[in-house]
């Protein structure tokens, strides 16, 4: 069943993408003239008898229909922009699936150069090496120093408690404490 699929072909993919944007740019060009159409027959309104009602005078009629036709094609814009979106997306979306076959396609001819370099490896006789001549033994290695002791916890700081004093009027009125005192009062 394998054998009745076409080849990869990645021009296929690059073709249709290069589609999507122009699409995606066709979109937006439509979506301006179409803006500025709509915009300036809207803004024209003051100067056909449908402006009768409109609180705007006939002199600035030239005037609306400007204003109409950059607002519309603004709008136009933005809403052709938004629209043309999701076709940038689609082509970006088939751009990343040729690169993600290319670069499967390299990993997998780097991991079969490495199984063909481990066979040629294993299918050479290895030549027996001659006995060297008399060479020393390799030194011994130095012992691992010895561990070092950690260092004795230090001890819990001991928090000092100071009264707070609140001056009222002419003499210093000691304010009670926010938190009871670590060590039971002592009476007289």
């Amino acid at each position: 069943m394998a054998a009745d699929l076409p080849e990869f072909d990645p021009q296929i993919i690059e073709r249709h993408a290069e589609g999507l944007l122009k699409k995606s740019s066709a979109i937006i060009a439509g979506s301006v003239v179409l803006g500025v159409a709509l915009g300036a027959a809207i803004g024209a309104t003051p100067l056909t008898s449908f402006g009768a009602g409109i609180p705007v005078p006939h002199v600035f009629g030239f005037a609306t229909l400007l204003v109409g036709g950059v607002v519309g094609g603004l709008v136009g814009y933005v809403i052709g922009d938004t629209r043309s979106f999701m076709y940038k997306l689609q082509a970006q979306i088939a751009l990343a699936q040729i690169k993600a076959a290319q670069d499967s396609e390299a990993v997998l001819g780097l991991l079969r150069s490495i199984v063909r370099q481990g066979q040629r490896q294993t299918s050479t006789p290895v030549a027996k090496a001659a006995p060297a001549a008399a060479t020393p033994p390799p030194a011994p290695l130095p012992s691992p120093p010895a561990p070092v002791a950690p260092p004795p916890p230090l001890p819990a700081p001991t928090p000092v408690l100071q009264p707070l004093k609140v001056a009222v009027g002419a003499g210093e009125v000691p304010q009670p404490p926010l938190t009871p005192p670590l060590t039971p009062p002592v009476s007289a």
